[in-house]
């Protein structure tokens, strides 16, 4: 688990504007049934008390292999 300060950079970076991009493993997705996000989406961003940070827009989904 996280520290609760890596935790608070982490939201700072993203409200900030400096963290841009996630990355999560396709079969993840697929194994829980989940629809992979789209281009237009949006979520909201919990801070570690459950409460709205921010709301984040993907603006480019792309796949890619670990491997690669």
């Amino acid at each position: 688990a996280a520290s609760a300060a890596s935790r608070l950079i982490y939201y700072a970076l993203v409200v900030a504007g400096k963290k841009t991009a996630t990355c999560s493993a396709l079969w993840e997705w697929e194994a829980e049934g989940n629809p992979v996000t789209q281009v237009g989406s949006f979520w909201i961003v919990l801070d570690g008390r459950e409460e709205p940070l921010c709301i984040v827009e993907a603006v480019e989904v792309a796949f890619r292999r670990y491997d690669a």
